[in-house]
């Protein structure tokens, strides 16, 4: 019975040692889970803190833009085309068409005025599938034409 008894005082030794190290191994996960959750934690709240930053970021951008679309509602925008004795007279109306990929402004009678330069390209599409438009000849001298660009009302909606 002594011998059986010292199997089994082994056996429940060497079960015992296996269970304790398999705890250990377990404790361990435990713990480099933890830090990770902890790190995880922190990264995320980094992410929060950036993504308030970007909101507000956002609503200054919006402010700003408001206000630029109030001052092309109430003022328009002014600028000189040189004048090569093109066809148009004070107070016609011009269109702004894409061509090519790139924006002009044209009469009445389809001919070209003026190319806008690439980089506004953005600023017009945004402008002409966002709000109602008009494109207006003010003024006309020997070396310019003037042109007023005004959104005429509130935006068209077709991108909501």
């Amino acid at each position: 019975m002594k011998k059986r008894e010292k199997v089994l005082s082994k056996f429940m030794n060497k079960y015992n040692n296996f269970k304790k190290q398999g705890i250990a191994k377990v404790e361990n996960k435990i713990k480099d889970l933890s830090l990770k959750i902890k790190k995880e934690s922190l990264k995320f709240d980094e992410l929060i803190k950036t993504r308030e930053k970007f909101k507000e970021e956002n609503n200054k951008y919006d402010e700003v833009y408001n206000s630029l679309i109030e001052v092309l509602k109430l003022r328009g925008l002014l600028f000189n085309i040189p004048n090569k004795n093109f066809k148009v007279r004070e107070w016609d109306n011009l269109l702004i068409k894409k061509i090519n990929g790139r924006y002009e402004l044209i009469n009445k009678n389809k001919e070209p005025l003026y190319l806008f330069e690439e980089k506004y390209s953005e600023v017009i599409e945004h402008i002409m599938t966002e709000y109602y438009y008009s494109v207006v000849v003010t003024r006309i001298d020997r070396r310019y034409i003037k042109v007023q660009l005004r959104i005429t009302g509130d935006d068209i909606g077709l991108s909501h």
